[in-house]
């Protein structure tokens, strides 16, 4: 009988001692879980951003300055060639022909562009035709086998497309003087070529920088000259020419 007693002593005493000990693992602090550290706030009560630095109180926030505005002006330098239909032309038997002639110039620009992408400028340049110049009369810019040196300025309107992409259209309107300081082969010597006419150009432009540009154009101009012949003392008697010609041209522009 006393063995069958303290074996349930015994055995009582080591349920007790397991169910203390759990009870202990389970409110021991060491023992629980790991609790997430407490969120970080700045001084104004909004939280911080973990690997962002807190944000001082009253240090203003730092922003990407906008590009400089343009002024709106431009310079702009081109070169080209092409062919144009002239009056007629006297070879050196004498006979009038008829056809196109070649010729290659050079010119620079200054202008301003508005806010509604419509600009305006004024050029100045010079063009070498590969042959020279005869009215109906026969009176020519020079000897057989020569050329004639054509000094244009002119004014134009200027209007971009799609401004603010990279590569977008441009096309050009306007006038222009042509003067020709030839001494011509008329009985009378001539006094030089003047013509006027205009002018309309399409192309592309792309932006290579923020303030520089390359364009490739191409140009139609129409215009009426004459070779003026000197006459009795100071008169002029100017027969009219009317003339076509077809330029591709490129350019470089310097924004400001």
């Amino acid at each position: 009988m006393r063995t069958v007693l303290r074996s349930s002593i015994l055995s009582s005493s080591l349920a007790f001692a397991l169910v203390a000990s759990s009870a202990h693992a389970i409110t021991d602090p060491a023992q629980s879980p790991q609790q997430p550290p407490p969120q970080q706030t700045n001084p104004d009560g909004s939280a911080v951003v973990m690997g962002q630095p807190g944000q001082q109180p009253g240090q203003p926030v730092m922003m990407q300055p906008p590009p400089p505005q343009r002024m709106g002006v431009w310079a702009q330098a081109r070169l080209g060639g092409g062919v144009e239909w002239h009056g007629t032309h006297v070879d050196g038997s004498g006979t009038v022909q008829t056809g196109p002639r070649g010729n290659a110039f050079a010119m620079i620009a200054a202008g301003y562009q508005l806010p509604n992408r419509i600009g305006f400028s004024v050029y100045g340049g010079g063009r070498y035709l590969f042959s020279r110049i005869c009215d109906g009369a026969r009176r020519c810019s020079g000897d057989p086998g020569t050329g004639v040196l054509d000094i244009e300025i002119g004014l134009l309107i200027r209007y971009t497309a799609l401004e603010q992409s990279r590569l977008h259209p441009v096309a050009e309107i306007g006038g222009q003087i042509h003067i020709m300081p030839v001494v011509g082969e008329s009985p009378g010597g001539s006094a030089f070529g003047f013509g006027y006419g205009g002018q309309l150009s399409a192309g592309i432009e792309f932006d290579v920088t923020s303030n520089f540009s390359i364009d490739a154009m191409l140009r139609g101009q129409l215009f009426l000259s004459g070779w003026g012949t000197r006459v009795s003392g100071s008169a002029y008697d100017v027969a009219g020419l009317f003339g076509f010609r077809i330029e591709p041209m490129l350019g470089a522009t310097l924004y400001w």
